[in-house]
């Protein structure tokens, strides 16, 4: 059966779907917007590694929000592991350490 600490970690889990979710569709509303010229100069098959931080700077209201999200559902989910010692075994997902509350 189950106990808090179980449900807390895929709380957790959750949260970080979400996370990635988010940033696919700030990707993806950028992709059409404001950052189409940037991301019309990659070929398919081009690798680039996107970060939240490429978009913290942007002029589009909505994508503005959807940062502000992404962010808050970081820092709400690295507060439960840090809270509760949660250990990356526990989770589906590696401990991101370059991410800063």
């Amino acid at each position: 059966m189950a106990n808090y600490r179980d449900f807390l970690i895929k709380s957790i889990n959750n949260l970080d779907k979400a996370e990635q979710e988010t940033f696919t569709s700030l990707l993806n509303l950028a992709d059409k917007g404001e950052y189409s010229n940037i991301l019309d100069a990659f070929d398919n098959g081009d690798v680039y590694e996107f970060n939240i931080v490429h978009f913290e700077k942007s002029d589009d209201q909505n994508l503005q929000r959807l940062v502000h999200l992404y962010k808050e559902i970081a820092t709400i989910k690295n507060q439960l592991i840090n809270l509760n010692a949660i250990k990356e075994d526990e989770l589906d997902f590696e401990i991101d350490d370059d991410y800063e509350e």
